[in-house]
């Protein structure tokens, strides 16, 4: 897998200290992941089977909490397959769903939420969401997605949800993300997660409670609670300050 022993992953942990020293990571095959999965269909197979065993035990996580019955229309933005999206639709008959995510991406998931039985129900939208928010829904996901990205990168793309969604019941961002301890120095395990990030993306990183909520905030974001998941992640949850909402 990418994440746990590909030639990739192995390539780029090996680049480890030219990447700190240069402050970007210095990709094998000169392909950033995403572009290296899109034209590598053996290591997107394994990739989508890791990310949606992940997605989806979230998704459980996510479908267990209260606070759905004023939702309509609920979109995961980077979502993959879909994993999180059937876990939550699958539990909660009322729901529907947009699945936005790359073109390299989309027909992979049409075959996934085929198999659920779900394309009655989640529409798949090829969109780089870092340009084009679909509009409309009461809830947006952020599942595992801010931890890619650099703290401008993370603040645009914030911004765009914040733009997208709609006030009034329900209307929230959930941002779930892995998270390091409040206080620094102490061991997480999601450190391993971090040095990958780093290894792999430009500004790449997993971030404290308190990051994440600046990062909200900046975007017109204002984060309500946080709260641990089973699965070992953390939901936080955002709605727009009171100087959006007027």
């Amino acid at each position: 897998m990418l994440v746990t022993g590909s030639a990739y992953w192995q390539r780029a942990i090996g680049r480890l200290t030219d990447t700190i020293r240069r402050g970007h990571p210095t990709h094998p095959e000169g392909l950033p992941v995403y572009e290296y999965l899109a034209c590598t269909p053996e290591l997107a197979y394994q990739f989508d089977r890791f990310m949606t065993a992940r997605s989806t035990a979230v998704g459980r996580d996510l479908a267990a909490l209260a606070g759905w019955a004023d939702v309509r229309l609920v979109a995961d933005l980077g979502g993959g397959l879909g994993g999180v999206l059937a876990a939550l639709v699958h539990a909660h008959p009322h729901l529907r769903g947009i699945l936005a995510e790359r073109a390299d991406v989309t027909a992979r998931a049409h075959a996934y939420l085929k198999e659920q039985g779900l394309l009655g129900r989640i529409q798949i939208i090829a969109a780089d969401i870092f340009e084009d928010v679909p509009r409309g829904a009461q809830r947006y996901l952020l599942s595992s997605i801010l931890h890619n990205h650099s703290d401008d990168a993370c603040i645009r793309l914030l911004t765009r949800v914040r733009q997208a969604l709609q006030g009034g019941p329900g209307g929230q961002v959930w941002i779930v993300e892995g998270m390091l301890a409040r206080r620094p120095g102490t061991a997480s395990p999601w450190h391993s997660t971090d040095i990958r990030m780093m290894s792999l993306f430009q500004g790449g990183q997993v971030r404290r409670a308190s990051h994440l909520r600046q990062l909200a905030e900046h975007a017109g974001l204002s984060i309500l609670r946080t709260r641990r998941l089973p699965s070992g992640q953390t939901l936080l949850t955002a709605q727009l300050t009171p100087e959006q909402e007027g």
